[in-house]
């Protein structure tokens, strides 16, 4: 005659949960956007400047005007005004950050053309190039949203038509012709007819 014994083996739940906890914790800790990374890299070193010092040993989460999302596996804002960065912007740097919504490089001596890849930034919602002396074209359109307050005395042209721009176009843009602005069904004011009318 055999006898068997079944056992069973029973994990307390707060060991199972302590279990979790750790693991998340660990992959948070180990995640890095690492072709994000090496783009801001590549940014930077095209860039004379002392005032922004990145570490590529540690995560580009943890940079001074980087974000991340929330799992730490892309970079969603890069902010750096006034930090003296001179020059052009090249082609295979910020255009690769393909998750950015915010981009804020105002008051710098930044110049030349937008690179054509920055029309890859299709999650970008707010964009700070204001203080800078681009010139050309800008890639990257179908904007949305009101047109914000431009004091430039230096801009000499304009053309922000075919968007989806709506509300009132701002007095120190008033004097570029409507063709600057035609195709914005959501566009009033002068040089377009008066809003609510």
């Amino acid at each position: 005659m055999q006898v068997y014994f079944r056992t069973k083996f029973i994990i307390p739940y707060s060991c199972l949960a302590l279990a979790l906890v750790l693991l998340v914790l660990t992959h948070r800790v180990d995640s890095e956007p690492t072709h994000d990374k090496q783009a801001l890299l590549s940014f930077l070193s095209s860039h004379n400047t002392n005032r922004v010092q990145w570490n590529a040993s540690t995560s580009a989460c943890n940079w001074v005007g980087v974000e991340c999302n929330a799992n730490r596996s892309s970079v969603i804002s890069l902010r750096l005004p006034s930090v003296g960065l001179v020059g052009p912007i090249p082609a295979n740097t910020i255009g690769k950050l393909t998750h950015l919504r915010v981009l804020s490089l105002r008051s710098n001596r930044l110049s030349g053309l937008i690179p054509s890849d920055f029309s890859n930034l299709k999650q970008l919602r707010s964009l700070y190039l204001n203080a800078n002396l681009f010139s050309g074209e800008f890639p990257n359109n179908e904007f949305t949203g009101n047109l914000p307050i431009i004091t430039g005395e230096r801009l000499m042209n304009l053309n922000v038509s075919n968007n989806h721009l709506e509300g009132s176009i701002p007095g120190t843009l008033s004097s570029f012709p409507a063709s600057t602005f035609a195709g914005n069904i959501g566009l009033c004011g002068r040089p377009l007819p008066p809003c609510g009318a």
